[in-house]
């Protein structure tokens, strides 16, 4: 049947060249439109889902509480936030947070008394279990204790080579800042440049420790510099754990908004403003956020 289907193709394009031609290059066309939309949509799908119980990990957002009548969610939260959470939600297995202390001006001095000095703007600093939070694999160094101490650093593959070119970097010390304001890090690691399907895209890790703010802050609700990742246990009823998220700001921003704002929660609410904590999942804070929302109507179990 194949080979008559052949030959009567082929008798149909001798007789009818342009029109065969034609039909040919549509077929052609739709098809490799067809693929691309295909990897483009598999792209978008795999990010961050090489993580080991990528399924469990969720980004925790609030209102953009900057805003008047803004009903957006945003990512930054502040560490009073993370403070909540481990004393409400005893289903989290595991919470991490990063914060983004804007970019950094690295320098290395070599044997030489050379210095090789970079600017880094994607400096994110992380706490000391990132690396049990998220897989990103370690070259040199440990994942336990890389991110422990205070002014230790751990730097991606090719950032590495920018400084140090082939040797093993750890243990080496670079200095930041200026003036009176410079700083020592001692390198702990270097990893695998991260993928390109992931939204946590890095290529120095900072150690949170660096910044005692972030501990001295740790009741504050608008000191909105971190970024909160959990992850919860598996069997975790989630619609229950969405119910209980929703009391969390009435309970704890209270002291913020009296500290900071000089009003209650109930008088912050009377006046039209939100404050709500949402669970994005990991592999969908890269998509459009209709796709998150409909994923959220019906969370399910984990």
């Amino acid at each position: 049947m194949l080979k008559n289907f052949s030959l009567l193709f082929l008798r149909n394009f001798r007789r009818q060249k342009l029109y065969s031609a034609i039909n040919l290059l549509g077929l052609t066309v739709s098809m490799v439109s067809t693929l691309l939309i295909y990897i483009y949509v598999s792209h978008e799908f795999s990010y961050d889902r090489f993580h080991s119980h990528a399924d469990r990990i969720f980004r925790v957002n609030q209102t953009f509480i900057w805003g008047e009548g803004d009903d957006h969610q945003f990512a930054s939260t502040g560490p009073g936030v993370a403070t909540a959470l481990r004393e409400e939600l005893p289903e989290i297995e595991l919470m991490t947070s990063l914060h983004t202390p804007g970019s950094l001006v690295l320098s290395y001095s070599n044997e030489a008394q050379e210095v090789v000095s970079f600017e880094e703007d994607e400096a994110l600093a992380a706490d000391s279990n990132f690396f049990q939070m998220f897989n990103f694999p370690m070259v040199y160094g440990e994942t336990n204790s890389a991110l422990k101490q205070a002014n230790t650093l751990v730097m991606t593959e090719s950032t590495a080579k920018k400084y140090f070119g082939s040797i093993n970097p750890v243990g080496k010390l670079m200095r930041s800042g200026e003036g009176r304001d410079q700083q020592t890090f001692e390198v702990t690691g270097v990893v695998k440049d991260p993928p390109g399907n992931t939204y946590i895209s890095f290529n120095v890790l900072v150690s949170m420790t660096t910044f005692p703010r972030v501990e001295r802050f740790y009741w504050s609700w608008v000191w909105t510099q971190l970024e909160t990742y959990v992850r919860f246990r598996e069997g975790t009823d989630m619609s229950l754990t969405l119910e209980k998220l929703k009391t969390i700001p009435q309970k704890h921003a209270a002291v913020t908004l009296k500290e900071v704002m000089k009003t209650t929660y109930d008088e912050y609410i009377k006046s039209g403003k939100k404050w709500d904590l949402f669970l994005q999942p990991l592999t969908s804070i890269h998509l459009p956020s209709e796709i998150v929302y409909n994923r959220l109507s019906d969370p399910g179990n984990i």
